[in-house]
């Protein structure tokens, strides 16, 4: 995800401004590079997307709707960094004092259904593993 830059308040809503980023991976995949990737190009947006999902999730937070859309490319000179985008739906997982919380009994689904996990779409709770899980569909796509 990209950097922090700035944060503040006022009244009705809380703001973040970070870094500036370039299009969604699935865009330059489609209409940059014409929908064909290389396989160093493969296994380098595997790395870095993979990577992005463990960062988050050491900060004590899963995605829940990991796909190509929620991945960008920065922009020059950051334009070989991929960053995991969209927390919208994303939870925490560790309370606090970074203890993992109960797993909700039932839940409505969230995300999107061509990446969802069986859980998911069972509307059990997600968790870290399920983040991956939706990684692993991304990429056999």
């Amino acid at each position: 995800y990209g950097e922090l830059t700035f944060s503040g308040k006022t009244v009705d809503f809380k703001f973040y401004l970070m870094d500036l980023i370039w299009l969604p991976l699935n865009d330059v995949i489609e209409k940059v590079l014409g929908g064909k990737t290389r396989p160093h190009t493969k296994m380098a947006i595997a790395r870095q997307s993979l990577t992005a999902i463990e960062n988050l999730h050491k900060i004590g937070y899963v995605h829940r709707d990991i796909k190509w859309n929620n991945f960008a490319v920065g922009l020059p000179p950051k334009d070989n960094i991929l960053y995991l985008i969209d927390f919208g739906i994303a939870r925490p997982y560790l309370d606090k004092k970074y203890v993992p919380l109960l797993p909700r009994a039932k839940v409505r689904f969230l995300g999107t259904y061509k990446y969802a996990t069986i859980a998911a779409l069972e509307n059990q709770d997600q968790s870290r593993k399920h983040d991956l899980e939706m990684w692993l569909y991304m990429m056999m796509e």
